[in-house]
């Protein structure tokens, strides 16, 4: 028993070190304008591996890692809590919805629910920093900020616009993880055997 936790709390240590080290020096990995980002591999290898709480763990530590990027640092003086909520509220759920998603799925097909853990990592997080975006909106088109944006630009359109502007790193995102997922079986399956020994 004691076995098994310690080597449960290494494999944590080893995500959150490689969630660390993605995020931060992950920007560099570009195809054209695109940036890869390989974060949320960790963050959903936690999730199915340790349960929910764990990949919100590991996503809350990335949230935080984001509040330094160049977005959150323009955000963040027009509306400093909500940019807190959005980065780290998006690092956290699609921790814990990888995790959630993996177990749910996993009670009938366990390779479907590596795809379905996989998927939805990215799903949420772009989700929440979309409808987060959302919330502010009105701050944000009124300090010119992002542009020559119409003040009578209604909510729905702004969440149109910057979802428009996050898509290709979205798809990129959802492609690098599904591609990821079978990797994933393996590792897992790898550690299971381990941990029965």
């Amino acid at each position: 028993m004691k076995k098994q936790q310690t080597l449960q709390l290494v494999q944590l240590a080893i995500l959150l070190a490689l969630t660390i080290v993605l995020q931060t020096v992950g920007n560099n990995f570009k195809i054209g304008p695109v940036s890869i980002s390989l974060v949320l591999i960790p963050i959903v290898l936690g999730g199915i591996l340790h349960g929910p709480l764990a990949g919100g763990l590991l996503g809350l530590v990335f949230g935080l890692i984001t509040l330094g990027e160049p977005m959150a640092q323009t955000l963040l003086p027009l509306s400093p809590i909500m940019t807190v909520v959005i980065c780290v509220g998006k690092g956290t759920l699609a921790g814990m919805g990888s995790g959630f998603f993996y177990r749910l799925v996993a009670i009938k097909n366990k390779k479907g629910a590596l795809f379905a853990a996989a998927a939805a990592a990215p799903v949420i997080n772009t989700l929440f920093f979309i409808a987060g975006c959302t919330v502010i909106a009105d701050t944000v088109i009124a300090s010119g900020t992002f542009g020559a944006i119409p003040a009578d630009t209604p909510w729905w359109m702004f969440f149109l616009m910057v979802a428009a502007g996050v898509s290709i790193n979205f798809i990129a995102e959802l492609i690098v993880n599904l591609l990821a997922a079978p990797a994933l079986h393996r590792v897992i399956e790898t550690i299971e055997k381990r941990l029965k020994k």
